[in-house]
């Protein structure tokens, strides 16, 4: 038979196929595909693993604590639905970076997720592997937000690229929302020139999803 390549790559929040449940963040995500002889195969049960003969290792963020509960999840592509994947394996490398093992059952795109602490927005926790991933229930109006927006680093050559991101809370610091609501942002670009003057791009919308990392009170 022909070799099987397996490509990794590693996504973001912002970049999962679907959006998880509400009362969901993303701890860790990653896309695994399989290719043999230049066709990609199907994901999940049609391209099945052995049980527990797959695994894969994701680093934690530094935000994640020993206490946390986190859950693997899988994207089912056919139904849009997120399932839970068996118990997870948390250990240290030798580096000392906190590191979670799940296991596959076929290719496709697999998360790390916290639920919401909140208990106004938390959602229910699944009791088995195999269970569809559920959000939590959808609030009657959701509050105003404020937010800030920060570019890191915060000026670029034309060549460059640079990471923004952005913080919001509710306007009045109080009234909770759920994880894994979606927002729009605004942005404008600002191109100095060497030789003097400016070039201002046209502004542009881009949708965003708000979660709930730990965030220190900077």
């Amino acid at each position: 038979s022909d070799p099987l390549e397996i490509r990794l790559t590693s996504l973001t929040g912002q970049g999962l196929p679907d959006f998880l449940p509400l009362g969901w963040t993303p701890v860790a995500a990653a896309e695994v595909s399989l290719e043999s002889a230049g066709t990609v195969l199907p994901e999940g049960s049609a391209t099945p693993f052995e049980p527990d003969a797959v695994l894969l290792t994701l680093p934690l963020p530094d935000w994640v604590l020993p206490t946390d509960g986190l859950y693997a999840v899988h994207y089912n592509l056919g139904t849009g639905l997120w399932t839970t994947l068996a118990d997870i394996e948390r250990f240290d490398a030798p580096t000392g970076e906190p590191l979670a093992r799940i296991p596959l059952i076929g290719p496709g795109t697999v998360a790390i997720v916290k639920p919401d602490e909140d208990p106004a927005t938390a959602p229910p926790l699944p009791d088995q592997a195999g269970s569809a991933l559920v959000g939590s229930a959808m609030v009657s109006s959701f509050p105003d937000l404020v937010g800030v927006l920060t570019a890191d680093p915060p000026r670029i050559l034309a060549t460059q690229s640079t990471l923004a991101r952005v913080v919001a809370r509710s306007v009045d610091g109080t009234t909770a929302w759920p994880s894994g609501l979606t927002v729009q942002g605004y942005l404008e670009e600002r191109l100095i020139l060497i030789g003097g003057g400016q070039i201002l791009e046209a502004p542009f919308n881009t949708d965003l999803v708000l979660y709930h990392p730990r965030l220190s009170a900077e």
